[in-house]
């Protein structure tokens, strides 16, 4: 009974700081940017994706694929592949470092590679860097949840 009060005190305290994280100034900036990089990457604009994607953003895919930004941007390019849509779950947690924030949460993603349609449900650690006022995706990395 102990063990399990203890963890329910963690738990409890665990929420709340990722609501703190969710409601500072800094996740106020990027919450509405990572709405936006989803948005632009299942409309397939991939000029608004270019200005989003740093020039050297590291992709790691839950295959364990790892992509250049122009590597990423090239499947996109020629429909190798294509996000049909891609919807967080609630409670994205944002901490910030100076000018470096890591986004951490899980989504849901239908995707089409090579013809072949994929329902992933997804953990995701996401890095973005501002420069000067514009903040931008540096590295993307999921891992595929069990069902």
């Amino acid at each position: 009974m102990k063990h399990l009060m203890l963890a329910l005190i963690f738990l409890f305290a665990g929420s709340l700081r990722a609501q703190e994280a969710a409601s500072s100034p800094v996740a106020k900036e990027l919450l509405p940017l990572e709405k936006a990089r989803v948005d632009t990457l299942c409309k397939g604009d991939l000029p608004g994706l270019e200005k989003l994607f740093a020039s050297d953003l590291t992709y790691v895919h839950s295959s364990g694929a790892q992509e250049s930004r122009t590597e990423f941007m090239d499947k996109l390019r020629t429909g190798e592949r294509k996000y049909v849509s891609m919807e967080h779950d609630p409670g994205i947690a944002v901490r910030s470092y100076g000018d470096v924030a890591i986004l951490t949460g899980s989504t849901k993603v239908q995707v089409i590679v090579k013809g072949q349609t994929q329902n992933l449900h997804l953990r995701f650690t996401e890095a973005w860097q501002r420069h000067g006022k514009q903040w931008q995706v540096v590295a993307w990395q999921a891992t595929k949840i069990a069902e």
